[in-house]
């Protein structure tokens, strides 16, 4: 976004504007292809975080640098975001579990979770916890490097 605002700001067509942000766009794919941990870092100095707003990584509402913290997958996040990720993360990576895995199962438990609620099961519930398990073990072999199900 900020590519967006800087070309436009200093005068360049909108469409340049836009196609240096797919650029940037593009890049930010691949380092998420590679598995590349994201790059949150400011420049904001010690007077500045209390006044300076950053996106959170998670919801994108405007927050205080001194109140973003890192959640389990390494975004900087606001407080509620990182109540959120704290009451719902599994734990560790798994020794030998892809990044996409892993964000993959935390995604798929939080969306489940959910889901019980909205319906009053409790997902711990061995049953409801038998279908989750189930439908993570579909999920995960088609995840990329996952050896087809024979």
């Amino acid at each position: 976004m900020a590519t967006i605002v800087q070309t436009f700001c200093g005068g360049d067509d909108i469409r340049f504007s836009w196609i240096e942000a797919a650029k940037s766009a593009d890049v930010v794919n691949m380092e998420i292809a590679d598995g590349v941990a994201p790059s949150s870092l400011c420049d904001c100095s010690e007077e500045m975080t209390s006044s300076e707003l950053h996106p959170c990584e998670g919801c994108t509402d405007p927050t205080l640098c001194k109140n973003r913290s890192f959640d389990s997958t390494g975004r900087l996040v606001c407080q509620k975001c990182r109540a959120r990720d704290q009451a719902n993360f599994r734990g560790e990576r798994r020794a030998g579990e892809s990044i996409a895995a892993f964000l993959c199962h935390q995604s798929l438990w939080i969306n489940f979770q959910r889901e019980c609620a909205l319906l009053g099961f409790n997902p711990k519930d061995q049953k409801y916890k038998a279908v989750f398990n189930g439908a993570w073990e579909k999920v995960k072999s088609r995840l990329p490097g996952q050896d087809p199900p024979y």
